[in-house]
């Protein structure tokens, strides 16, 4: 909030919303000498200082509604909508006064074609038909990107939390012609995808806390490089790759196989992560129980002892424990585990009451009482 006791608001605004996906609340939007400041009752905000615009455009939006659209350093492009064609005067007069930035009018695509021009500059995908503005994506808002063919990259973007009555961009799909006897790594849509991953840091960019390679999984199946950063996660695998923040995990499970072969790891995440059509709300980790693992470079930071509590350098032991350990320590969250039940059958009891089996059809179905949701 750029305006403080001192400072005198300039000019005004009520009912503007912060454009993006995942910002819904109308506020006040302030401008001063310093910048601007948007607020909601709900307490979201925004400020821009004046030093970092670079550029701004007003743009007629739907009916009456006009949008004030800028990009500051790093090639970052802001918007705020709600605006009436009135206010023009009064926000292009505090921008050449006190910015010293001119307002110039753009315009939207009206066509309603669904082909023209995709371009990357900076952190922002920007599509035009007819060398017009379709309309700008965010990448830092892309969660996972693909490419299903030659021709095809699906994007797919992070979900907020969102009112029943909220619409929200979930998946983009977008066809880029080439020729068949092209190579399918210097197609339009594999250059396209590569810089979508950088620049959406998809891939790996600079250097996790731990990397475990080619981990074992059940659902999605498959095997997965995992990092763990500081707040979220990696899974790099044969086509696929994720970012997960740690804040989407609801629960970590661990339990042993009823033929104490096989460890399961479980993460639980909402929203979950999709594969196409396909969601998966858990993460399921399947172990040999005896397979060993030594992760001999964990980049530990200098208050690791207080800040990661059970995290070393290097972690060994059974894989499944390593995995456990590693997750427990950086997300800091307790572990959902098997309790510690005795299993009772007549004339006599037997110690082990861990897991029940329930035949279900064709399918077994193993349940595992915990002593709690969070043991």
């Amino acid at each position: 909030w750029p305006c403080t006791a001192m400072d005198k608001v300039t000019e005004s605004f009520q009912n503007i919303r912060l454009g993006g996906k995942t910002e819904t609340s109308r506020g006040i939007l302030k401008l001063n000498q310093n910048g601007l400041g948007w607020r909601t009752a709900a307490g979201g905000k925004k400020t821009v200082p004046a030093g970092d615009i670079e550029h701004a455009e007003w743009i007629q939006t739907l009916g009456s509604q006009c949008q004030l659209k800028l990009k500051t350093k790093g090639n970052t492009a802001i918007t705020f909508d709600g605006f009436h064609p009135s206010d023009k005067d009064r926000i292009k007069s505090v921008f050449t006064d006190k910015y010293d930035v001119a307002i110039t009018n753009s315009k939207l695509a009206t066509r309603g074609w669904n082909f023209g021009e995709a371009s990357i500059q900076g952190p922002t995908m920007t599509f035009r038909v007819d060398g017009d503005v379709a309309f700008e994506l965010p990448l830092a808002d892309v969660s996972q990107a693909q490419a299903p063919s030659k021709n095809e990259v699906t994007l797919e973007f992070h979900q907020p939390d969102l009112n029943p009555e909220d619409i929200c961009l979930m998946e983009m799909r977008m066809f880029m012609p080439c020729d068949p006897e092209e190579d399918a790594k210097q197609t339009a849509a594999a250059r396209f995808h590569r810089t979508v991953l950088k620049k959406a840091d998809i891939i790996t960019s600079g250097r996790g806390i731990i990397r475990m390679p080619q981990m074992p999984m059940l659902t999605p199946r498959g095997k997965y490089d995992i990092e763990l950063y500081t707040s979220y996660f990696k899974m790099h695998g044969h086509r696929y790759d994720y970012k997960i923040n740690y804040d989407t995990i609801t629960r970590l499970t661990y339990l042993i196989k009823p033929d104490e072969r096989y460890v399961l790891f479980i993460i639980s995440l909402d929203p979950p992560i999709r594969q196409g059509h396909t969601s998966y709300p858990h993460l399921l980790f399947q172990f040999p129980i005896n397979d060993e693992l030594v992760v001999d470079d964990v980049a530990l930071p200098a208050d690791a002892e207080t800040k990661y509590p059970g995290l070393e350098n290097p972690m060994t032991g059974a894989t499944h424990e390593v995995m456990r350990d590693a997750f427990r320590a950086i997300t800091k969250m307790k572990l959902t585990k098997v309790g510690s039940f005795r299993r009772y059958a007549f004339p006599r009891p037997r110690a082990d009451g861990s897991r029940m089996l329930r035949v279900c059809t064709s399918q077994k179905i193993f349940a595992f009482p915990c002593d709690s949701l969070a043991c």
